[in-house]
């Protein structure tokens, strides 16, 4: 009966909201002048700070789970222009991209 009881408190108690925002995926039409490349970042936003942190980053392209022989979690590239975006390519993993705002 405890056992019962316990179970039973335990699903009524509230389960934590994780805050997320909604992560489009796409790729760019065109993007020149990579900034740079980090292998060491995990998840979107920390791409996005990456680029923010970086005098003339205007748009960021992250890729999760990048199966880089380092061992990566992903790939962040950073760019000084980018411009329009797409649905990723079928045959590629998913990627994630986005401008910031100066």
């Amino acid at each position: 009966m405890a056992k019962t009881f316990v179970t039973a408190a335990f699903m009524l108690a509230p389960l934590p909201v994780l805050a997320e925002e909604a992560w489009q995926a796409c790729n760019f039409e065109t993007h020149t002048g990579r900034m740079a490349i980090s292998y060491e970042l995990i998840g979107q936003q920390a791409c996005v700070d990456f680029c923010k942190a970086t005098e003339g980053c205007t748009a960021w392209l992250y890729t999760p789970h990048s199966f880089n022989p380092a061992t990566a979690p992903g790939a962040c590239g950073i760019y000084a222009e980018a411009s329009g975006t797409r649905p990723p390519d079928a045959t590629a993993p998913t990627q994630f991209c986005g401008w910031v705002e100066e």
